[in-house]
């Protein structure tokens, strides 16, 4: 696999990935940033919070922070995507409204766009001088990554898309709706089982299913990165981790290192 991009730089991370069709590809994700997935090859399916998108070359894809998502392939094509990964710091003036339409959505809206009419040209050629210009040591800079994100941010927000709903009433939905609801406070596999009259087995599958991962393991990341935002707001690591839900410190230590690369006292 061929992999470009760096360490965050200006509140915009810029990524090219490409995977062969020798690499069988799963990937999971959890960010506390917004990002912005184009396909430009291959062929599969995302799940986002439990929402499918079906995506081939030419599908950008809108995630808001802290939604989990999944990716899987399913062709023989080379899987080829841009990943922008920025915070909502970087969005300049001029671009906000643009902005707010892509991702301040409203109730039942996943956050998820999946765009058929694009100006497929435009936004590839963005996308490529804002790899070159992320990866250039010497011309990285917000002066130009950031008039580059509002371009590619205009320019996506004047095509036509189409927003993505969630069955608020499917049990997938009401299950990922109820755990959000208490993520910071006493949920887990027992309580949401009693909460929904379901078997452990059953839910376990359930949401395996439809969501891609263990229930723990969704619970864990996004309190894990809720923990990250506050520690990076000045609490200390311990306050964060039982503010969030984590009862034993070291089981939050052991799931900050694993999701965000280092130890929560690493700024």
């Amino acid at each position: 696999m061929r992999k470009s991009g760096k360490s965050l730089l200006c509140n915009i991370k810029v990524e090219h990935k490409v995977n062969s069709t020798e690499e069988k590809i799963y990937e999971k994700n959890c960010r506390d940033d917004y990002v912005a997935i184009y396909v430009t090859s291959g062929t599969g399916r995302y799940l986002v919070e439990g929402a499918e998108i079906k995506f081939y070359p030419g599908t950008l894809i809108l995630i808001k922070p802290f939604e989990y998502y999944t990716v899987s392939i399913d062709s023989d094509l080379t899987y080829e995507r841009y990943i922008i990964g920025f915070s909502l710091g970087a969005v300049a003036d001029e671009a906000e409204e643009a902005f707010n339409k892509l991702f301040e959505l409203k109730n039942g809206e996943s956050g998820i766009f999946c765009s058929e009419c694009l100006n497929h040209k435009a936004i590839t050629e963005i996308l490529k001088e804002l790899d070159l210009r992320y990866n250039d040591c010497e011309n990285s800079s917000n002066d130009i990554l950031l008039p580059l994100l509002s371009k590619f941010i205009l320019t996506v927000a004047s095509e036509k898309h189409q927003k993505i709903r969630h069955d608020e009433f499917a049990l997938p939905t009401r299950v990922i709706s109820y755990i959000n609801q208490y993520i910071l406070k006493d949920v887990s596999l027992e309580v949401i089982s009693k909460r929904f009259f379901l078997s452990k087995y059953y839910l376990c599958r359930m949401f395996k299913k439809h969501i891609g991962t263990t229930v723990h393991s969704y619970i864990s990341q996004k309190r894990v990165l809720y923990a990250k935002e506050m520690i990076e707001t000045g609490e200390t690591a311990s306050n964060a981790a039982y503010q969030v839900g984590f009862g034993d410190y070291s089981a939050f230590y052991r799931a900050y290192v694993k999701l965000v690369g280092k130890t929560p006292s690493v700024k």
